[in-house]
C-alpha cells in the first residue's frame, strides 16, 4: 500500500511538472506573438512568430493537443502570420491553421473569450469550424468574460454589430464596455463598425455615465 501511495504521489509529481512546463511553454509563445503584433518591423514581427512556431514545432510533448493555453496561443500565431502572408494561399492556410488550433483549445478548455472570438471572425471571414456558428461564437465569447481588457471587448462588440446581435446603443454588452476602459471620446475607435447613429448615441450614454461619476 505504501508503494502505491509513493508511485501516485509521484506520478502527480510529474503530471504537475509537465503542466507548469506547459503553461511556461504556452507564455512564451503568448510573449512573442504579442510582441509581433506591437512591432511595425516587418522582419522582426516574422522572427518573432517564427521562434514561436518553433516551440510547437519542437515540442516532444505535443502540448497544443491537450494543454488548452498553448492550443489558443498557436492559434494566435497562426493568425497573425496569416495576415502578414505574401499571398492568398498562404493567408488562406495559415487562417485555417489559426481555426483548428482555436477550435482544439475551446474544445480542452472552453474557458477563453479570446478563442471563442477568433473562431467567430474567421467563420465571418469564410472559414467555419466544427464547433459552433457566427453568432454562436460569440455568444461563447461573451459568456465566457462578460467584462474583458479594452482590445477584446471592442473586437468582440464591434463583431456583434456585424452579426445583428447588438442594435441598439442601450444592449448591455455596449453599457459593458465602459468597465473595459472605454470612454466616450474613445467610442467611434472602439466600434468601427457601428454607424454614426449608433456611435452618438453611445457617446452621450458615455458622457452621462462619465459624468455622474465625477460627482
Amino acid at each position: 500500500m505504501r508503494i502505491v501511495i509513493i508511485l501516485s504521489a509521484f506520478l502527480l509529481g510529474i503530471f504537475a511538472l509537465v503542466v507548469f512546463e506547459a503553461a511556461n511553454a504556452s507564455a512564451a509563445m503568448r510573449n512573442r506573438a504579442e510582441h509581433a503584433s506591437l512591432t511595425d518591423s516587418v522582419d522582426v514581427r516574422a522572427a518573432l512568430l517564427l521562434q514561436a512556431e518553433a516551440i510547437v514545432r519542437n515540442d516532444p510533448l505535443q502540448r497544443t493537443n491537450w494543454h488548452s493555453g498553448a492550443a489558443e496561443n498557436t492559434s494566435w500565431v497562426k493568425l497573425l502570420q496569416a495576415l502578414s502572408a505574401q499571398s492568398t494561399q498562404e493567408r488562406l492556410i495559415g487562417m485555417r491553421a489559426a481555426r483548428d488550433f482555436a477550435q482544439r483549445s475551446v474544445q480542452n478548455a472552453p474557458i477563453s473569450a479570446a478563442t471563442w472570438l477568433r473562431l467567430a471572425l474567421l467563420d465571418e471571414s469564410g472559414i467555419p469550424n466544427g464547433v459552433c456558428l457566427r453568432n454562436e461564437c460569440l455568444a461563447y465569447a461573451f459568456k465566457a468574460a462578460p467584462i474583458a481588457r479594452r482590445e477584446l471587448a471592442c473586437a468582440r462588440a464591434d463583431a456583434a454589430i456585424r452579426a445583428g446581435m447588438i442594435v441598439k446603443p442601450i444592449d448591455p454588452k455596449i453599457l459593458d464596455l465602459s468597465l473595459s476602459g472605454v470612454n466616450s471620446r474613445g467610442v467611434s475607435e472602439c466600434l468601427p463598425s457601428a454607424s454614426p447613429q449608433f456611435l452618438f448615441a453611445t457617446m452621450l450614454q458615455f458622457r452621462r455615465v462619465e459624468s455622474r461619476a465625477k460627482k
